[in-house]
């Protein structure tokens, strides 16, 4: 009778998993912005046409980012704040709800001489 004995060079997923975290862990973590710090640049104007597109509401997210998510959402004609200019990005607040900031392309934002 022969016997065959298979032996795993692979990690446990428990250990995989671990590892996973603490490199995670380890990774500098990325300077939060804290805007309430930021002085105002400019105000501006949100538009919703951009590329002869009407999107109706303008996304603001998190960061610039590709794994951004959004924050809030302006409409045509709301007043905003310029906190940050991050070509091709503003870091806009709006006027009316100090709770909705965050990033949007220049496009959508007309500034305010």
């Amino acid at each position: 009778m022969v016997l065959l004995f298979f032996l795993s060079c692979g990690k446990s997923k428990d250990q995989t998993e671990d590892k996973k975290r603490v490199e995670k862990e380890s990774l500098p973590k990325k300077e939060e912005v804290k805007i309430e710090e930021l002085k105002i640049i400019g105000t501006g104007i949100i538009k919703t046409i951009a590329d002869g597109v009407d999107v109706q509401r303008v996304n603001l997210f998190n960061s610039t980012g590709s794994n951004r998510s959004i924050n809030c959402f302006l409409t045509k004609g709301e007043v905003v704040n310029i906190l940050r200019d991050e070509d091709p990005y503003y870091l806009v607040q709006s006027t009316s709800d100090k709770n909705c900031k965050g990033y949007c392309m220049k496009g959508f934002v007309i500034k305010k001489k």
